[in-house]
């Protein structure tokens, strides 16, 4: 939003602030200011100059060489506008001079002649849209005088408001309100419109005249609607500069008096309205209703909108002419012939206006005033701001009746009690009763005296209470901003500090990112929960997910929860690769297959581009899970698992595990299938595990370890290489040795490597710990071990490579 200074004095004389002062404090209490622009500075260096001779360009016909005369000095100047004559009293610019554009007049010939300077139109000055022409000065005027001083236009500072710092702010949309703020922050006099005096004014342009618009409010989500009609007035007719270089100034295109002024009011206010040709409404009755059934309808911007059931709509004669709070009707507009107008404010539920210009696209300068919950009081304030520019500007018209209340606001003044010695506490600031209540007054809020002298109660205006009501922990902020965050002391905070348990759901996500980076040496990745049919399609994966479908994507790639961890780890799979020959990373993210059961997973993903990494992963499965003590285990075979479709092309047909705890499939470890990353592009191996943690993210489990006594001798490893056919499960190969066995003294069993070989084989190599609690391992106790494990590999049908 953009701000004028010149607008700001208005309502408070800020002629003795100082503009870096005045952005710094509105900055550091209020609102955060952008850019800063000083507008018209160039008016000071442009000077009225007299057409004392023209003639024609020798050699080219639109062009024109002419003398002009400053009142101390004559220039030439080569001119291409249709409209210049002699005589004339135009501006003029001399070499040097920068124009508002930015471009700095130099020396020039233009075909065969030198031009020493420029004569200017509207749009060049910057004060207009007229670009047919050089702007022409009346016959009186002056020469060798600026442009500024023949206009009366100062150089004005414009400041540009992020809108994201007033969200919450609705009463901050508008001059009024930001004039408001800045007479609080300096302690200045605010020079306020809605007094006793003006609205007695204002009521007296109205008649006691049937009016010919009757409103008809059928809608609960139409807060307050109210309006009055004027005839003789007319809509051909020009803004004076002030209001026309306001808007301008902001970005608003004038158009006409009647245009200009309902833009005005608005920006002034903060308050849109609209401005209906009372001969277009045929019918005397206006209806604001929701709409009940599906139609097209054509807006101001001459584009078709296609409305739904529960949109708000103005209609008369079941014709629409408004979609309420957000734009007009192409029906509805003022025409040149205007002579009679009805002027309309109101005020929408803002869950409607945002849902329905969302659904639509169409955000306009009154959709995202609505959207923040406006005043329903301040309506009548704009009508009368409105009604007292029309009677400024169109002196003979006239009102016809008294304004129509359509819809009244409910909303009453409620008690805040206010208590200083409580909010000095929090502050830590020394605030004595009566600069808080200095304060507060400044804002708007009414006070009457308290209980006690510790305290006060204050009723908040009603632009204050939109969105909810407001609670001492508020005026406690208010005065705080106000007075400066500067006097905050620099000491300890007096309350005790406690340790806090954090949520289950917190301690199992952290205790997974701790062990995944620590011992899984992965990096957390955090990919959007979105994704699009095309991801999905590169993964393989058939669900699409249709019931998970947006009604309003940002972007197709990116239009629907996502079914599984798999789409999001291979885009960037495919991403990284191209830049790391290895790689591991995982993500603690989230899954939906139906819209109220989100799921918590776990992925791991390994990338080495030199051999398959699907053993080392599987271990950091085990051990994850061991961490967070999980009682699960890997099974092997043709199984239904929730987290991994059977017919999933995507998966490599023998490395692939599943994980099964209690009777149900919680996850998997798979190698992506070679077919899978050629067909994207990816050179090497890549495997992934992924597992469903929802039924523990909430469940607080006792901290149970297994200890097990430390052997008392020493351990003895042996290395066994056989050789399967390459379709055969490693799994296998590892299942039928005995996880444990005192007799022939083995403690544990791990696949160590897997390597292809010729004529379609591959060797498996396999650890075996070998160990006893009571005695030192003889040769001969080893060398039994190692018959064992032998003859029981070959039982099986794995003979040792040789």
């Amino acid at each position: 939003m953009k701000i004028l200074l010149g607008w700001l004095q208005d309502f408070v004389d800020l002629s003795s602030i100082s503009v870096p002062k005045l952005i710094a404090r509105l900055s550091e209490s209020t609102v955060e200011i952008g850019q800063v622009q000083v507008l018209y500075t160039s008016l000071q260096h442009i000077v009225s100059a007299k057409i004392i001779k023209k003639t024609p360009h020798p050699t080219v016909e639109k062009l024109s060489i002419c003398i002009v005369d400053t009142g101390s000095v004559q220039h030439e100047v080569v001119c291409g506008a249709p409209n210049v004559g002699k005589g004339q009293i135009v501006p003029f610019a001399d070499i040097g001079t920068k124009l508002a554009n930015g471009m700095v007049l130099q020396r020039k010939e233009i075909c065969g002649h030198h031009s020493h300077g420029m004569l200017l139109s509207e749009q060049e000055l910057d004060i207009g849209n007229d670009h047919s022409g050089i702007m022409v000065f009346p016959e009186d005027t002056p020469l060798g005088r600026t442009v500024s001083e023949i206009l009366g236009i100062s150089p004005e500072v414009m400041l540009e408001i992020d809108n994201n710092s007033i969200t919450h702010r609705p009463d901050l949309w508008g001059i009024y309100g930001i004039a408001r703020e800045c007479a609080a922050l300096f302690g200045l006099p605010f020079k306020e419109i809605d007094t006793k005096e003006w609205r007695e004014r204002v009521l007296s342009y109205f008649t006691e005249d049937e009016s010919p618009v009757q409103i008809s409010v059928s809608s609960d989500e139409c807060l307050s609607y109210a309006g009055f009609c004027v005839k003789g007035v007319d809509a051909r007719r020009k803004s004076e500069w002030k209001i026309a270089h306001r808007l301008r100034a902001v970005g608003v295109n004038p158009i006409n008096a009647l245009v200009d002024i309902s833009n005005y009011v608005m920006l002034e206010t903060g308050m849109p309205n609209h401005f209906f040709d009372t001969e277009k409404l045929g019918s005397r009755i206006l209806k604001v209703h929701n709409c009940d059934k599906a139609q097209e309808f054509i807006t101001l911007d001459n584009q078709s909108r296609a409305l739904q059931s529960g949109d708000l709509l103005l209609s008369v004669d079941n014709r629409p002419l408004i979609l309420a709070g957000i734009m007009g009707g192409k029906n509805s507009a003022i025409e040149e012939n205007t002579t009679q107008i009805f002027v309309e404010g109101a005020v929408w539920q803002a869950q409607r206006i945002r849902k329905t210009s969302t659904r639509l696209g169409l955000r306009t300068d009154a959709s995202m005033r609505y959207e923040k919950s406006l005043d329903p009081e301040s309506v009548e304030f704009m009508l009368g701001r409105c009604a007292d520019l029309l009677k400024e500007y169109f002196p003979s018209c006239q009102f016809v009746g008294q304004i129509q209340q359509g819809c009244n606001p409910d909303w009453s003044a409620y008690e805040i009690v206010f208590d200083i010695r409580r909010a000095c506490s929090l502050l830590s600031m020394d605030i004595d009763m009566e600069k808080a209540k200095s304060i507060l007054f400044s804002l708007g809020f009414h006070i009457e005296p308290g209980d006690n002298e510790h305290t006060v109660k204050v009723y908040p205006p009603s632009w204050r209470s939109t969105r909810e009501h407001m609670v001492q922990a508020d005026l406690v902020e208010e005065v705080a901003r106000i007075y400066g965050f500067e006097h905050v002391k620099s000491q300890a905070p007096t309350w005790p500090l406690m340790p806090k348990n954090l949520p289950l759901y917190v301690r199992l996500r952290r205790s997974v990112q701790d062990f995944l980076v620590m011992h899984g040496r992965a990096m957390e990745v955090m990919t959007h929960p979105l994704i699009g049919e095309k991801l999905l399609e590169n993964a393989a994966w058939d669900d699409k997910n249709e019931d998970l479908i947006l009604s309003h994507a940002l972007s197709p790639d990116r239009n629907r929860l996502r079914p599984s961890l798999i789409p999001s780890f291979l885009e960037a799979l495919e991403l990284n690769q191209k830049y790391f020959e290895a790689f591991r990373f995982f993500e603690y993210g989230r899954v939906a297959h139906e819209l109220d059961k989100e799921r918590t997973h776990v992925g791991y993903m390994a990338y080495d581009r030199q051999q398959s990494v699907f053993i080392q992963a599987a271990d950091i499965l085990e051990a994850l899970l061991s961490h967070l003590r999980i009682d699960a285990k890997l099974v092997s075979g043709q199984i239904d698992n929730p987290l991994l479709p059977l017919d999933w092309k995507g998966a490599h047909p023998y490395e692939i595990l599943h994980i099964q705890s209690a009777e149900k499939f919680i996850g998997y470890v798979v190698s992506l299938h070679p077919l899978l990353l050629r067909k994207r592009k990816i050179k090497g191996f890549a495997m992934m595990f992924e597992i469903d943690l929802t039924p523990w993210a909430n469940e607080s489990r006792p901290h149970k370890y297994h200890y097990e006594t430390p052997m008392r001798f020493q351990e003895s490893v042996q290395d066994f290489t056989v050789l399967a056919s390459q379709g055969e499960e490693v799994q296998r190969v590892l299942s039928c040795l005995p996880g444990y066995d005192p007799a022939y003294h083995i403690v544990g069993a791990k696949i160590l490597s897997v390597f292809p070989m010729p004529n379609a084989m591959k060797a498996i190599t396999l650890r075996v710990r070998l160990n006893s609690q009571e005695r030192t391992l003889t040769h001969e106790d080893l060398k039994a071990s190692e018959n064992f494990i032998i003859q029981t590999l070959a039982d099986n049908g794995w003979h040792l490579k040789t």
